[in-house]
């Protein structure tokens, strides 16, 4: 039986066409991943997470999280700090840092708050590495449910795209993003093999949630795995 789970980010146009770019080489050795993300999230819509004890991570970063792990594979060890902000509606952790350790000098960090009460809303994402870095936004989230485009810049020596290089992406995160899992799943049953976000490797996802959780809880890091593997070998 073949098992995929809904993880849509990886196929975002953008995120998708980013990681394409990292696995030809166009930036080099990727060293340093991060999304950004500063909202206003209305969370009544969902009785349910308004009274849940663990909020932020496991129904929100777990999408950047994954996505992660499809460009540079699992951490070695995880250090996550969350907080509420006064006058808040839901019960759980709504702003959290989560930094990510590679083998080397390779990172990755998640910053998100969904308490933004100014306006001026942020959701983008940043791949640097040894030849160049590629940067965008996750467009959805500027006017959630409704949301924009997202756009994806290049900057490549190897190319190379003197400066910055736009990349024309025509669609969002969702609805257009949820096709990749079932047309993996479909490709997996049809041609063999195992879909990009099949249920074993969701496994890795879930794991770096529960070791974020346990440092979020303990204020110390959290080992996730013992020996150091290749970083950039994309799943």
């Amino acid at each position: 039986m073949k098992i995929a789970v809904n993880q849509q980010l990886r196929f975002d146009e953008g995120i998708a066409a980013a990681r394409a770019m990292v696995r030809a080489g166009w930036i080099g050795e990727p060293t340093t991943m991060t999304f950004t993300v500063n909202i206003a999230t209305d969370w009544s819509g969902w009785e349910w997470l308004v009274s849940t004890d663990r909020l932020e991570i496991v129904y929100h970063s777990i999408h950047y999280l994954d996505a992660i792990r499809s460009f540079l594979g699992d951490p070695v060890t995880v250090f996550c700090t969350g907080s509420r902000t006064a006058g808040q509606l839901p019960k759980g952790e709504t702003r959290t840092m989560s930094t990510l350790v590679y083998p080397g000098d390779v990172r990755a960090l998640v910053h998100v708050t969904h308490e933004n009460r100014t306006g001026d809303h942020e959701a983008a994402f940043r791949i640097d590495g040894t030849e160049g870095a590629i940067k965008g936004t996750l467009g959805l989230l500027y006017d959630y449910p409704h949301g924009r485009p997202d756009t994806l810049l290049v900057n490549s020596r190897t190319v190379p795209t003197d400066g910055w290089l736009p990349y024309p992406v025509t669609t969002r995160w969702l609805p257009d993003a949820v096709a990749g899992p079932m047309g993996s799943l479909l490709a997996a049953i049809a041609e063999g093999g195992e879909p990009e976000t099949a249920g074993a490797d969701n496994l890795g996802t879930l794991a770096l949630l529960d070791a974020l959780y346990r440092s979020m809880e303990t204020g110390e890091s959290r080992r996730l795995r013992a020996g150091p593997e290749p970083v950039g070998e994309a799943r």
